[in-house]
């Protein structure tokens, strides 16, 4: 085994060690006194040892002890055999699976073996990635049953796939290929064959899965494609073809060709040279050129003409584009040819056309000369007279334009012929969306079916002056006083109306706001005025005994009417001082949630009284404030939603802070406005007084803070006060540079907010 005779060998232990591999003596020496120290139970091991031609053999040693009869080791004994053989082909048996493993793993197919008894006996990375398998079932090696239910729930038709293995498997020598369909769409290509020895022994089955998903579907896109190609090449009234370079045959024809040409298809296809017969004899020459130049690689025009069977000429527009193949060779020639027949019969119509127009034009040229002199000295007379209108109409629009009265143009459907900028400058619109437009139709939009009558009675007015509504852009409402005269032509027809009007809006909503103030002041000074008047004069006339509660109940009355003219009085006069800038404010710093308290209990009994709840939220928080105007705007807010809110609701006063950025997502142009004057970085406290009663109309959502105002004017009359209140808690608030605004729905409720500065 080792190559040295029995003389060369010795029974030193270090000689014998070594002959053994380095890398083996180790496990021979710890191995043996395990054995000797009876740790181990048998002495047997592989390893290698070097032959003396210097080769590497491996040995399998076996050996068992010998004792003396107090069971002391004395000597080893045993057999050692010569496994090298049997080494070198389990080791290229280990290169070959290895390099077989490889090779699986990197196949594009998802690859399964099975056995004889379709036990999974292996398969690679490829095919637990189509095939999503779980990595808890890769961990569990080849757990048939879980491997086999991943595969069949993503399958549309689970029990063909199980039938076509079963079948397989009883036809062993069966080779397949077939498609399977999956839930999510993917198509899956699969191919089987059996695993046989040399011998024809059968050891199971081999199993090939590739996905196709795309292949399919680039391969229903081509068919989607070419389905459209023949729809379009088939319908158009244009021939579309495809030949070799030369001519010398034609791979496709449209049906036009027939139609064009006056012969069919396959004749062509038969013949491809009869493509250049049915050319014109004249132009067959001049085409030769242009035939040849189709193995250049850019596009080509060519028009000529074709001789149908019948012997009718048309004539043809080909325009060809080269096909190339991979080594950039032009492959193919594509084209269109079009019937430009009848464009060549116009166009020498056109031709005829104008060389007579041109014998016309010398004819009449001399004609023309002297008509043009003629036309000269009347154009020189036009000018002058275009000249003096054109200076009167500047003088008339300088005028125009520059009136701040608004002034209007109409015909006699009352279509607008001219506006000047002052109306655009009311009314919101441009000169563009005005004029051509009906009047009644932008700005009376609820009469503009009453256009007619309205032009026939300025027609017989002859001179009409009114006064009427005009609804702006915006959807503003302003009272204009109107002066309207006709317009007539030379020859006296009546050709439209021109209309110049003044804004009277502001005197009519004075004239309105006095009329409301005097009712109201006068309602507010009569009622209280005729208690105490009747409460006196039952005393004075000795009708009420002084000393009875009748007589103290009348002076209570006086008492009370005597209070309210105060409080009228005082509320008028305070307007007045805020408004004047007479009141100088107070500031100190105040508490503003003890303030909400305050004003919270100062109305409480109002609250208790109308049987409203009323609820408050304060923070603490210190302002450089006038307190007491502070407090007498909330009081005045919480009056208001008290005095509208219905028995049994609820009246809140909270209080918040916020920041200049989170207060831009609020609602109102107004206060978007007032945010955009003040710096970014500004700190504010948030008041907002809300109640349940019966809300605020959108249009008197910005005018209720304006004095005299109210959402009824009988309400002066059945809720009381006199529509200054609100007016003056404006004045306040922005006297200390915050800002107040209202949010409400009809039926819904109302909220006031009030914004003050906290700090920067």
């Amino acid at each position: 085994m080792l190559g040295y005779s029995e003389a060369e060998l010795s029974n030193d232990i270090d000689v014998w060690l070594s002959y053994f591999h380095p890398e083996d003596r180790q496990a021979v020496l710890e191995m043996t006194d395990a054995y000797v120290n009876g740790e181990r139970a048998d002495w047997a091991i592989e390893h290698r040892v070097f032959h003396k031609d210097g080769s590497i053999r491996w040995l399998m040693a076996r050996g068992t002890a010998i004792q003396d009869q107090e069971e002391t080791f004395l000597r080893l004994i045993g057999t050692t055999t010569d496994i090298t053989e049997l080494k070198l082909t389990e080791q290229a048996l280990r290169r070959s699976n290895a390099m077989l493993k490889v090779q699986q793993d990197a196949a594009i197919d998802g690859i399964l073996i099975t056995d004889e008894n379709q036990k999974i006996v292996s398969y690679n990375q490829r095919f637990y990635h189509i095939w999503r398998i779980p990595e808890n079932i890769i961990s569990n090696t080849y757990d048939d049953y879980q491997l086999r239910q991943t595969v069949l729930d993503q399958l549309k038709e689970p029990e063909n796939f199980l039938k076509k293995i079963d079948y397989l498997n009883q036809h062993p020598e069966m080779i397949s290929q077939d498609e399977i369909l999956c839930k999510d769409g993917r198509i899956f290509d699969r191919y089987s064959a059996a695993i046989k020895s040399f011998e024809g022994d059968n050891f199971g089955r081999i199993w090939y899965f590739r996905d196709i998903t795309e292949i399919k579907q680039a391969e229903a896109a081509l068919r989607q494609n070419e389905q459209k190609f023949l729809q379009l090449t088939e319908n158009i009234r244009d021939v579309f073809f495809i030949m070799a370079p030369d001519c010398s045959q034609v791979f496709y024809i449209s049906p036009a060709y027939e139609v064009i040409w006056g012969r069919s298809c396959v004749s062509l296809y038969e013949s491809p040279k009869s493509w250049i017969e049915a050319i014109h004899p004249d132009d067959q020459l001049n085409l030769l050129p242009a035939l040849k130049a189709l193995l250049k690689p850019e596009e080509q025009s060519l028009e000529y003409r074709i001789v149908q069977l019948t012997g009718e000429i048309r004539w043809v527009l080909t325009r060809t584009f080269p096909i190339f193949d991979d080594m950039g060779r032009v492959h193919r020639i594509a084209g269109i040819v079009r019937d430009i027949t009848e464009l060549k019969q116009i166009e020498a119509e056109l031709k005829q056309y104008q060389d007579q127009l041109e014998a016309l034009v010398i004819e009449r040229t001399k004609e023309l000369n002297a008509i043009n002199q003629q036309l000269q000295q009347e154009l020189r007379q036009r000018e002058q007279t275009e000249a003096t209108l054109r200076e009167s109409e500047r003088r008339w629009r300088t005028l125009m334009d520059d009136v701040r009265l608004l002034v209007v143009g109409l015909d006699t459907q009352m279509t607008i012929t001219y506006a000047n900028p002052f109306l655009t400058e009311v009314t919101g619109y441009s000169q563009a969306e005005l004029v051509g437009k009906n009047w009644l139709d932008v700005f009376s939009p609820s009469q503009s079916g009453q256009a007619p009558h309205q032009s026939d009675f300025l027609v017989k007015s002859f001179r009409v002056h009114h006064q009427e509504a005009l609804l702006t852009k915006v959807g503003e409402i302003r009272e204009i006083a109107w002066n309207c005269t006709l317009l007539r032509s030379a020859n006296g027809d009546i050709i439209g109306f021109l209309s110049i009007g003044e804004d009277i809006t502001e005197r009519a909503l004075i004239e309105r706001m006095k009329d409301e103030f005097i009712s109201v002041v006068s309602h507010e000074f009569r009622t209280p005025l005729t208690a105490i008047h009747g409460a006196v004069d039952l005393i004075s006339d000795g009708l009420v005994d002084l000393q009875s509660d009748r007589a103290r109940q009348l002076l209570e009355i006086a008492s009370e009417g005597t209070e309210r003219l105060v409080y009228l009085v005082d509320n008028i006069l305070d307007l007045e001082r805020l408004e004047s800038g007479k009141v100088e404010l107070v500031k100190r710093s105040c508490d503003i949630g003890e303030l909400m308290l305050r004003a919270v209990d100062l109305m409480q009994f109002s609250a208790e009284h109308s049987n409203v709840e009323l609820l408050t939220f304060p923070i603490s928080l210190n302002l450089q404030i006038d307190g007491d105007l502070i407090l007498q705007v909330l009081t005045n807010l919480l009056s208001n939603a008290i005095k509208f809110s219905s028995p049994g609701s609820t009246v809140w006063l909270n209080a918040e802070l916020r920041g200049a950025e989170s207060l831009k997502s609020e609602q109102g142009s107004s206060l978007s406005s007032y945010l955009s004057a003040c710096p970014s970085h500004t700190v504010y406290v948030l008041l907002s007084i809300k109640d349940q009663g019966r809300g605020i109309p959108f249009d008197k959502i910005e005018t209720i803070f304006e004095r005299f105002q109210q959402v009824d004017v009988s309400d002066s009359r059945q809720k009381g006060g006199t529509g200054l209140g609100l007016a003056i808690c404006r004045n306040i608030v922005q006297q200390h540079g915050g800002h107040i605004w209202v949010e409400s729905m009809l039926g819904a409720g109302s909220c006031f907010y009030v914004l003050l500065p906290a700090s920067e």
